[in-house]
């Protein structure tokens, strides 16, 4: 039971003690992000800011209906 106690100390330990050093080095990396630019850990796919030069080659096509649509009826 002491070997399952303290392997169980020492993996809380050391979690808390990454998390904390990798919550120091991101505070001091965008403290210094003037001189140099800040570390981008979790990076996604913006597709509205897409630079893709296929898209840019290609002209939008808008579909124009010339149906007109009641949109309140009223009531007699």
């Amino acid at each position: 039971m002491t070997q399952a106690a303290t392997f169980l100390g020492a993996s809380i330990l050391l979690s808390i003690g990454i998390l904390i050093l990798s919550v120091l080095l991101i505070i001091l990396n965008n403290l210094f992000s003037r001189y140099w630019k800040p570390v981008k850990i979790l990076r996604f796919h913006d597709p509205y800011h897409s630079r893709d030069p296929l898209l840019e080659k290609v002209e939008p096509e808008l579909e124009i209906s010339t149906e007109i649509k009641p949109t309140l009826k009223k009531k007699v």
